[in-house]
């Protein structure tokens, strides 16, 4: 007799801590972005809408591997990275209006 044992792993889901070197920003009150992955997606969202959002996503070695302007809102939005691309992503970085943004993926990567 055999007996199959099946077993789901789910991927926990991590958030993106979001930096921003601009002294002038570090004291003022804007929207940052929410920026959560796990190993197969990757999603963005904010309290308010964000019109003209580029994300950029980059792997290790500073190379873009995706790149998409887009609005952020409340909803969850997804971001579709190739195959390749969810396994080599490192760096995520955000520009809208006057601001830019980064963050890791992996925090020890720093």
């Amino acid at each position: 007799m055999a007996v199959t044992l099946c077993t789901g792993m789910q991927a926990q889901t991590k958030t993106v801590t979001l930096h921003n070197d601009d002294l002038e920003y570090q004291h003022g009150h804007y929207e940052v972005p929410t920026i959560n992955y796990d190993d197969k997606t990757v999603t963005i969202s904010a309290d308010t809408l964000i019109n003209n959002a580029t994300v950029v996503i980059k792997d290790a070695d500073g190379n873009v591997i995706h790149e998409e302007k887009t609005t952020v809102s409340p909803a969850e939005k997804n971001i579709n990275l190739p195959q390749s691309g969810q396994r080599e992503k490192s760096v995520v970085e955000l520009y809208y209006d006057d601001k830019c943004l980064y963050g890791y993926f992996d925090e020890d990567k720093e």
